[in-house]
This record gives structure tokens, sequence and C-alpha cells, in this order.
């Protein structure tokens, strides 16, 4: 993601390293917008060296979502980085992950392309269970929300 080209007159841009932010999996959706559309990303079953996804991506200009899910994860073989899956893909929007711990991991995003935003995640669906188990209607969060300007 680093940047290094050279620009007008022979001067070379500075480098660029992608934005980290820390990501605690329970009740936390992340909202991801980018020039594409804007993906609500909630996080579900963490282990040890990975989690599962679900998402709902909104593209500009659509009227209806599209919904998926997937898992990232790293491998180790003694003790050494050994292969995974990095990057949430969410409709056509992409965020690179790394593990953090059983509960958290890490986002990587360029805040000139992609915006991250976090919100409840009892807001996801329609319907959510609460600390009791209980199945509370709520109305999910508009997506379209995330994409006008403030």
């Amino acid at each position: 993601m680093a940047v290094g080209n050279a620009v007008g007159g022979g001067e070379a841009r500075k480098s660029r390293e992608p934005i980290s932010a820390p990501v605690f999996y329970k009740d936390t959706m992340v909202v991801a917008v980018s020039e594409k559309g804007v993906a609500a990303i909630v996080f579900e079953q963490p282990h040890e060296n990975g989690v599962k996804y679900r998402y709902r991506f909104l593209a500009k200009g659509a009227k209806e979502e599209v919904t998926g899910g997937g898992r990232v994860y790293e491998l180790y073989t003694d003790g050494k980085y050994d292969g995974g899956e990095l990057t949430i893909k969410a409709g056509e929007v992409d965020v690179v992950w790394s593990v953090g711990g059983l509960d958290r991991g890490w986002l990587y995003y360029e805040p000139e392309t992609l915006r991250l935003q976090i919100a409840n995640a009892n807001r996801f669906d329609n319907t959510y269970q609460d600390e009791e188990k209980q199945v509370i209607d709520r109305p999910q969060v508009d997506l379209k929300r995330f994409l006008s300007q403030p």
C-alpha cells in the first residue's frame, strides 16, 4: 500500500503508511466507506488465529444491498507466519486485517481512499439478542446515511 512514485520535476513522493486501528469484535460494527459504496461489517466466532465476519454492502447509486460473509485468519508454522486470508472482502470494499488476540484484531486502511467508522453491532440486522438472549426488534442502520458527506 505504500506509495513511492516520482512526481513532477523528479521529486519523490513520501511513502504513506496505512493507518492501523484496533477492532474489538464484541458489539462492534465497522462501517467502511469508499468511492464504490458502503459496507457494514460485524464479527463472530473469533478463534485464536482469526474471525468470521458478515457484511452488508450498498454500492453508490444502488437501491439493493448485497450481503455475505467470510473469514480472515493467519496461519503459523513453528511460530513463523505461513499464509492466511488477510483481506475482509465486503462487496466492493476491501479492508486489510490482522490478528490481535482472541477478542480483537487490527484493521489497516488509507484514509484518502477509505473511511472507517464504528457503530453498535445490534444495528446490523433488524433483530438482535440482548445479554439475556431475548430477541429485540430494532431497525437495521440505513447504509445510505454513510454515503452523504458531513
